[in-house]
């Protein structure tokens, strides 16, 4: 499902700069670019390192730019009929789980299954998870943003299901899903700004979640360290007390 919408991605920016190797079973596909001759089709060597320093986001997020532009394009004129709604499961994360997108000429849905088996990681990316909603209603034409528990799934969520692009979701912690309509990517310039964001999402997690984690453990050892001065200063505190109240009987 990446291949194409990458190749094509590809090849519109880097041009016969770009050659691809054949695909194999353990990756979505492989590529090389001659780096002198992707900067000369740039207007100047910044601009040519400033795409090539995108890489990821240009072959991952392929399928969502496209599935943008086909929502930012007017109806009828795509060659897609705009009642058939496409499915791509673009990528899965190691730590966090998978990411989907759901397509029509109406609208595009990224839907993030989050699945953390850590306890402590588990709570903290529900409540990261729930501020992106509160948050969303704060912002004038955002896009729509909703978060669902694991036993209150969607009904795009059961269609992921039913494709067969999700076999269970079982031990997820819930489900985020981001809506575009035509007004939120009417320019180039809004639908990578976007696209950049959706590919991002897991990396920006697990960093905020790491870092959390570091702050509050950070924050135990200091108390900790605090306790045991306290102690410390008790102790000695009673043991001065002891010595002033010694009382001495002297006799004849």
């Amino acid at each position: 499902q990446l291949w194409e919408p990458a190749q094509a991605n590809l090849l519109a920016i880097y041009g016969d700069s770009v050659s691809f190797a054949p695909q194999h079973s353990s990756f979505s596909f492989s590529f090389s670019i001659r780096i002198r001759d992707a900067i000369l089709r740039f207007d100047s060597q910044a601009d040519g390192l400033d795409h090539l320093s995108q890489l990821r986001t240009q072959v991952i997020g392929a399928p969502i730019l496209r599935a943008l532009e086909r929502v930012s394009s007017k109806k009828g004129e795509g060659k897609i009929d705009e009642q058939v709604e496409q499915i791509q499961t673009l990528k899965t994360h190691p730590r966090f789980g998978t990411c989907h997108c759901l397509s029509s000429d109406e609208k595009t849905m990224i839907i993030f299954i989050v699945e953390v088996e850590d306890t402590t990681e588990r709570a903290l990316a529900r409540l990261f998870l729930q501020q992106f909603e509160v948050a969303q209603k704060k912002v004038a034409q955002s896009p729509h943003c909703e978060f669902r528990r694991a036993n209150e799934p969607t009904s795009e969520v059961e269609r992921l299901v039913t494709s067969g692009h999700v076999q269970n979701y079982e031990n997820a912690i819930g489900f985020l899903s981001f809506t575009f309509f035509p007004f939120h990517v009417k320019t180039a310039e809004a639908r990578w700004r976007a696209t950049q964001l959706m590919v991002d999402f897991f990396p920006y997690l697990d960093k905020h979640i790491k870092s959390t984690k570091c702050y509050m453990h950070s924050r135990m050892r200091l108390m900790k360290d605090d306790l045991l001065r306290e102690l410390g200063d008790s102790k000695t505190q009673q043991q001065n007390n002891g010595k002033n109240n010694r009382r001495f009987v002297v006799g004849d």
